[in-house]
């Protein structure tokens, strides 16, 4: 006899005034969602401790606000071949939301952006209007 239908649970920890990402694997596309925060954003998806090969497709943006403090939100590419030089590392998208006042911002690669094993990325917004910023970042394994 089976028990009643589990019903899937996404959980979130506190930390630092940042939400740690919800992650969902969908095939082979893995999902990195953060919730809304007003603190500084520094995070690192962890790709590297998943050991394969993988590419950038997408990233989504939002800001409760339109930004007017001039600052770049960038995903930087930390290579595997330098893992203690930081001279590898490459920014592979940046964007500053405070010219065009824009509160949506949505990057869907036409050629999905390639990572090598050990490759990961980090996503850094300084975020000095302390505005609420969420933001989801889609990779996809690749064979």
């Amino acid at each position: 006899m089976q028990g009643p239908p589990r019903k899937e649970v996404k959980m979130a920890l506190k930390i630092k005034s940042i939400q740690a990402p919800v992650v969902v694997v969908k095939g082979k596309e893995i999902e990195f969602t953060y919730d809304q925060t007003t603190a500084t954003i520094s995070k690192k998806l962890g790709l590297a401790a998943l050991r394969r090969r993988h590419e950038l497709v997408m990233v989504e943006i939002h800001f409760s606000a339109a930004p007017t403090t001039s600052e770049s939100f960038t995903i930087t590419k930390n290579s595997h071949l330098g893992s203690q030089n930081k001279e590898y590392d490459t920014v592979v998208f940046s964007q500053n939301p405070s010219s065009p006042s824009a509160t949506n911002i949505v990057n869907i690669w036409d050629k999905p952006y390639p990572l090598e094993v050990l490759d990961d990325l980090t996503v850094a917004y300084g975020n000095t209007d302390t505005n609420m910023v969420a933001f989801r970042v889609v990779v996809r394994r690749k064979p």
